[in-house]
C-alpha cells in the first residue's frame, strides 16, 4: 500500500467494462488522469487520440462501446507503462482500429513492456502473445508457447448441400472426425487437407462451405489429449509479451 502510487505509474490497466464519470467529457477525463499520473508526454497522448480516431469532446454517457474502448486504451497507454494488463482490449473496435491497437502493442513491446492480455480470439492471441495460459474456474491450468500450440492444427467445417447427405459419405476420410448431420448440413472436425473431402462428396451438390477456427480451450484440450488438464503449480508464471 505504501508504494501503490508508484506501482500505478508503472502499470496500465484496461478493464472489461470502463466505468467513469458519465457527465465528464473524454478530454476532461484524459486531462485528469494525466495530472494524476504525472510524467505523461502530452504529445504522445495527442498521438494516441489521433491514431485511435477518438473524439474527446463528447461526454462519457454519449460514447459508444467502441469509443469507450478507445478511451480506455488511451488511459492505459498514455504514460507508457512497464506493465500493461488488458482485458478483452479489442471488444467494440472495428477491424481498422484493431490493427492500430496491434501496432500500439508492438510498439510497447519494443519499449520493453510486459503485456498481459485476456482474449477469446485466437487470431488476436497469435498476433500479440508469445505465451498463452488457460484459466478454468479461477485456476491456472496450463501455460504454453503459442508456437507450440499452433501445431495443433484443426478446423470445424460445415458443408451445406442442396439435399440431405448421410454422414456415412465421410466415413474413412483421413482427418475427419465428430461428424454430425442437421438438415442439409454436415458438420465435422478436420485435421489435415481438404482434398479428400472434395473427392468424397463429388457426387453431391455443394451449396456452401464454412470453416471455423477452434477456440483456445479446444486447442488446449487437444494439445493435452483430454479435458483433465492438471492445474499449474504455484511456482509457474505467465508471460504474455516481453
Amino acid at each position: 500500500q505504501r508504494h501503490s502510487l508508484e506501482i500505478r505509474r508503472r502499470v496500465g490497466f484496461l478493464p472489461a467494462e470502463l466505468s467513469l464519470w458519465e457527465n465528464q467529457t473524454g478530454e476532461q477525463i484524459i486531462r485528469y488522469m494525466m495530472a494524476l499520473r504525472g510524467n505523461v508526454q502530452r504529445a504522445y497522448v495527442h498521438e494516441l487520440i489521433e491514431r485511435l480516431a477518438f473524439d474527446p469532446s463528447k461526454t462519457m454517457r454519449n460514447y459508444s462501446s467502441g469509443n469507450k474502448r478507445k478511451l480506455g486504451l488511451i488511459l492505459a497507454l498514455m504514460h507508457q507503462p512497464e506493465l500493461l494488463i488488458l482485458d478483452e482490449p479489442t471488444n467494440g473496435l472495428d477491424p481498422l482500429m484493431q490493427q492500430t491497437f496491434y501496432q500500439l502493442v508492438r510498439e510497447a513491446q519494443a519499449r520493453g513492456a510486459t503485456i498481459f492480455l485476456s482474449s477469446h480470439i485466437l487470431s488476436e492471441v497469435q498476433t500479440i502473445c508469445e505465451r498463452v495460459a488457460i484459466l478454468r474456474e479461477g485456476r491456472l491450468h496450463a501455460v504454453e508457447r503459442v508456437a507450440d500450440l499452433m501445431h495443433v492444427n484443426f478446423k470445424w467445417i460445415k458443408l451445406t448441400f442442396r439435399e440431405p447427405v448421410s454422414p456415412s459419405v465421410l466415413a474413412g476420410v483421413p482427418g475427419v472426425s465428430e461428424v454430425s448431420a442437421e438438415g442439409n448440413q454436415l458438420k465435422f472436425r478436420l485435421t489435415g487437407e481438404f482434398d479428400p473431402i472434395l473427392r468424397a462428396i463429388r457426387n453431391h451438390y455443394l451449396v456452401d462451405l464454412h470453416t471455423q477456427e477452434p477456440s483456445l480451450e479446444e486447442i488446449f484440450l487437444t494439445f493435452y489429449g483430454n479435458g483433465n488438464v492438471a492445474p499449474v503449480q504455484a511456482h509457474n508464471t505467465v508471460e504474455a509479451i516481453r
